[in-house]
């Protein structure tokens, strides 16, 4: 389950201090050191300075963050390991574009996080236990989860999700809220497990959240043909992730028959599900 931790105030930590630690603690900053991580993301709390002074610069134009995840995010530090975001939870009125906050939606993650409650009543959010690697990934698949919890991200309160254990649902809260988040950098940590949004009891999986291009270019390279088709089948035989292989052979086999001999001879149960036609299911 989520560890929570809810730390007395003991002195502000500045954001350069924040993060040249997580810089420092390299790769293992999400398995080792985790109280003082938490101790050190509670003292952010205690400089009520660091947003005001960010929102005031960025509303001048000084475009001084990168937001390019959402209107709803602005990044305030990378390493090779981790990004640190702020994340603005507002209480939805039925907008279009509310969709990003991603309420009352069951999902997981394919890395680990910390979040601190840094303004406002915050999110509560629902979190079950699960194991992602027991998991196939087919849309409807049966999931069992235990462990159920129920809290609050209030100010100070620090939490750490982790990458395939665990499946939140995150309600909205009273009023605006912003968080920190200092996300499990993907890439350089060498993750290629799948993150899946459930249905609402949790207990079926609904579909595959973190899609990329591959799918859609493969797509239109076998739509097109030529000499793009012979880079798909290199992506549907070679490529290390379920999902490029599986999104992959799909298009080829939509291209032509012949190639659903190289998708039923995948070792993944994943990728035979998705790239064979319904009715087939390979090994």
């Amino acid at each position: 389950m989520t560890k929570v931790w809810d730390i007395e105030g003991s002195g502000v930590v500045s954001l350069s201090e924040v993060v040249a630690h997580l810089d420092a603690a390299g790769r293992s900053l999400f398995n080792e050191g985790l109280d003082y991580t938490a101790s050190l993301l509670r003292g952010l709390c205690e400089d009520r300075s660091i947003l005001p002074d960010l929102l005031r610069r960025q509303l001048a134009g000084e475009n001084i963050v990168d937001n390019r995840y959402s209107a709803q995010v602005f990044v305030l530090g990378r390493g090779e390991y981790f990004t640190l975001r702020a994340v603005i939870w507002d209480e939805p009125v039925g907008l279009q574009g509310e969709q990003m906050y991603l309420y009352e939606l069951p999902h997981d993650h394919d890395f680990s996080f910390f979040t601190l409650g840094y303004f406002g009543p915050g999110y509560e959010t629902v979190v079950r236990s699960y194991d992602n690697d027991n998991v196939v990934g087919i849309e409807g698949e049966s999931v069992r989860t235990y462990d159920e919890e129920r809290w609050t991200l209030s100010k100070g309160r620090v939490a750490l999700f982790e990458g395939g254990k665990d499946i939140h649902c995150q309600l909205p809260p009273a009023s605006l809220s912003i968080s920190f988040n200092v996300l499990q950098n993907v890439a350089s940590s060498g993750i290629r497990r799948r993150q899946y949004e459930f249905d609402e009891n949790f207990s079926s999986v609904r579909r595959v959240l973190n899609v990329n291009p591959v799918s859609l270019l493969a797509r239109a390279a076998c739509a097109v043909g030529g000499a793009a088709v012979q880079y798909v089948e290199e992506i549907a035989i070679t490529a290390p992730g379920d999902y490029e292989r599986a999104v992959a052979l799909k298009a080829l086999v939509s291209l032509d028959p012949k190639y659903i001999s190289i998708a039923m001879d995948d070792r993944s149960p994943y990728v035979r599900a998705e790239a064979l036609p319904k009715g087939m299911s390979g090994k």
